[in-house]
């Protein structure tokens, strides 16, 4: 009789967990999430292309892992929050070659490092760490090929020619964008700013496209579950996105506004060249893309301009 009750009691006990790993794993089933083709405007095609995607999905992997640690996510978050570069972004080659870094030159990324107890030098480290535990010599190559080449004095606008190199790079242009990161934006720039954050890869050049959400249980990260990432998405969750946006970077100022000389004076004629103010504008058609792979995406780049002409 007792060994039928431990028989028993045995029985359930594996019908138990069978059941718990079913409720863990559920998520991973194949979900009726799908993308729809019309938001999809470019897809790799040469090998150079596919290469970068390819590299670009490992990237993300070694994210996913480090994102776990919120101290990764806010040393990410710092760097995009500060500005540094355009369309809410930031250079991989920022975050994992600190010695080079251009946020080293940039006040507010130091500002919010501080507040939020992050180092850029310890979250390379991490990222190091996780890359050579993926044992992957084209990952560690392309990674490689990031790495700046020239100082940061040197930085300018030609940091964004949109050429592959022959490790399926695209310059030093692989970036981390945040779209609607004023959304998320804490207001102090305080230590309490540790969200759920969404990431996806650039696998085309879209405005839809398929990415990981943390599931976390009592404060304990789980595992990830497909979402689809748009627009709507991204402006109500933070998401991060790994691919190639074609940004620039973002001088701070170092004259304040009210310092600025009045204007000049052509001495050519005796018309005067007054400094023009921009208040607002509204943009009815987007041509970037939410995600992308090529140099196309993120917010789109104006530029506003008074110009007058007349013939003598």
């Amino acid at each position: 009789m007792q060994n039928l009750k431990l028989l028993m009691l045995a029985v359930l006990v594996v019908i138990f967990g069978i059941g718990c790993k079913k409720d863990a794993t559920e998520n991973f089933e194949q979900s009726t999430i799908s993308v729809n083709p019309s938001k999809v405007f470019k897809v790799p095609s040469t090998p150079k292309e596919k290469l970068l995607v390819k590299n670009l999905q490992s990237v993300t992997d070694v994210f996913k892992v480090l994102y776990q640690e919120k101290s990764n996510l806010k040393l990410v978050n710092a760097a995009i929050f500060s500005k540094a570069y355009t369309d809410e972004s930031v250079l991989l080659k920022d975050l994992i070659y600190p010695e080079n870094s251009w946020l080293s030159q940039n006040s507010k990324f130091k500002g919010f490092s501080q507040k939020l107890n992050v180092s850029l030098k310890q979250f390379a480290t991490n990222f190091w760490n996780e890359v050579y535990k993926q044992n992957s010599n084209d990952l560690i190559m392309f990674l490689n090929n990031l790495k700046p080449k020239s100082s940061l004095l040197a930085a300018n606008s030609e940091n964004t020619v949109n050429t592959y190199d022959e490790n399926g790079g695209n310059g030093e242009q692989v970036s981390i964008y945040f779209p609607y990161s004023e959304e998320f934006l804490p207001v102090d720039g305080g230590g309490n700013y540790a969200p759920i954050t969404s990431i996806t890869t650039a696998t085309a050049d879209a405005d839809e496209g398929i990415g990981n959400l943390p599931y976390y249980q009592n404060g304990v990260f789980q595992y990830y579950v497909p979402v689809l990432i748009n627009d709507d998405y991204a402006e109500n969750n933070p998401t991060h996105i790994v691919g190639v946006n074609g940004i620039e970077v973002e001088y701070e100022s170092l004259t304040p506004l009210d310092a600025i000389p009045p204007p000049a004076t052509n001495p050519s004629t005796t018309t005067n060249i007054y400094r023009v103010f921009h208040g607002s504008s509204t943009l009815k058609k987007q041509y970037d893309r939410l995600i992308s792979f090529s140099g196309n995406g993120g917010g789109s780049e104006i530029k506003v301009c008074r110009i007058s002409g007349y013939l003598e």
